[in-house]
This record gives structure tokens, sequence and C-alpha cells, in this order.
């Protein structure tokens, strides 16, 4: 299955519809400085990402027993701590994303988590790693569906002057930070750059340089630590540093 090409977009626009007035725009950015006032932690941006991973999986293994492959279905999420080039990647092997999705899933308040069966709750968390940062790259993969975008200078426009341009998701044609993902048939890959103007603006500010010390840090600050022993989900964490790498 190819990558499909599609049309940049405003993530925004599929919620509040094509007003470019001066009024709308400040309501726009407005929802949007809320939402991202909600979060203040240094691990935020890992607890998102791992639980939009988490659930997806969640996703997947409900269809797969309701057509009756369970067996054939093992989880898979992989993080990538890259302290040299300051990126984030969480891949996941779960549901993906149709294309409809695709284009609704940065809008405020558009949640695909079932309140019911989801680990999440928040519902904002895609709107936050959108415009929480400056760089968030997405692959995602479903039956039907390929598609490879990325939104640039989010954070910056939500906290500059009203006559900046609004971002847009656009298709990305650069390299994957994780090339292991095209192993898998579904799924979803996240990356984001950190920076001067984020939290945390260096991955290296905790001073873990290993995959162990941040296997740790992650089981404490992320729902990787609610993972029961003999659930059916490998987790592998990469730590690159000083142009080499280690995983657990």
């Amino acid at each position: 299955m190819t990558i499909e090409g599609f049309s940049p977009f405003d993530p925004l626009k599929v919620k509040a519809g094509s007003d470019d007035s001066i009024a709308a725009t400040r309501a726009r950015k407005r929802e949007i400085e809320n939402i991202l006032s909600s979060y203040v932690g240094w691990y935020d941006p890992f607890g998102e990402l791992v639980q939009n991973a988490l659930d997806a999986i969640d996703k997947r293994r409900e269809e797969e027993k309701a057509q009756g492959t369970s067996s054939n279905y093992r989880g898979d999420i992989r993080v990538i701590i890259d302290l040299d080039e300051n990126l984030l990647t969480v891949s996941d092997n779960g549901i993906g994303m149709t294309g409809e999705q695709f284009q609704k899933f940065l809008a405020p308040n558009f949640s695909f988590k079932e309140v019911r069966t989801s680990r999440g709750h928040k519902g904002v968390g895609a709107t936050y790693l959108a415009y929480g940062f400056n760089s968030l790259r997405v692959y995602t993969m479903a039956p039907g569906h390929r598609a490879r975008g990325r939104i640039l200078n989010a954070r910056n426009w939500t906290i500059g002057e009203l006559d900046l341009e609004p971002p847009l998701v656009e298709p990305d044609a650069g390299a994957m930070h994780d090339p292991e993902f095209e192993n898998n048939t579904r799924g979803t890959s996240l990356t984001l750059r950190f920076d001067e103007t984020t939290t945390p603006g260096k991955l290296s500010w905790m001073g873990a340089k290993t995959a162990e010390t941040w296997a740790t840090l992650l089981r404490v600050k992320t729902g990787l630590g609610a993972l029961q022993p003999l659930e059916d989900l490998r987790c592998t964490i990469i730590c690159v540093s000083g142009g080499g790498g280690d995983a657990v």
C-alpha cells in the first residue's frame, strides 16, 4: 500500500469551520492556550505519547478479538529518546488512523477514546502534542489508508501575534526517525522535537543517558508502569546519545 497524498490542512478548522476573522483566530488561540495550560509537567509529552500508543493497542486488541484473530496479535511499542537530535518518538502497532481520523485527530476535544475502556481521559492530548511544540511528525497506517504528515511552528503561532499564518498539516517525505515502524502493517508513529520554547527544552535535562535509566523513569511517570506482568505487549526503550545508542 502506497502512502497517500493529501492537501495541507488546518486541523483547527475541522471543528471551527472556515472563519478566518480576527475574532475567530483569537478564539482558537484562546482554546489552545487553555489546553496547554493543563500540561505543565516535564513528563507530559512522554505520558501523552505513551498513552496514545497504549490506547491504540487496546483498540486493536478489541478488533482482533472480535474477528477471532487475537492469537495472532501482540502489541508492540517503541520509545526512542534521541538526546543528540532532541527528538522523542513513540511508535505502536495499534489500530492506526483512517483518512477521516487523520484529518481530525489534532482538533481540540476530538477524541477516539472510549471512556469505558480507554486508559487515558483528557481527550485533548493530540492537540497539546501539536500546538505545545514546533515540530510534530505523524506516520499512520490502517487498512486502506497510509499517510505521513507534519505540523511545524504551531507553538510559535500559539504564543505569537494574531497576524501569523496558522500552521498546516502537510505531507512529510523526510526520513523516518523510527525506520523499523515500516515493518508494521498498522499503527502510528509520532515524533516530537523539543526546543527553547517547550517543556522540557532539552531531553538531556534529566541527566538520563541510558535506555535502562529511561525505562525506569517511564515506568514511574507514564502508563507503562500500569502494565500487568503477563500483558501481551512488548515495549522497547531506545536511548541515542553521543552518536550511539542502547536499548532495553
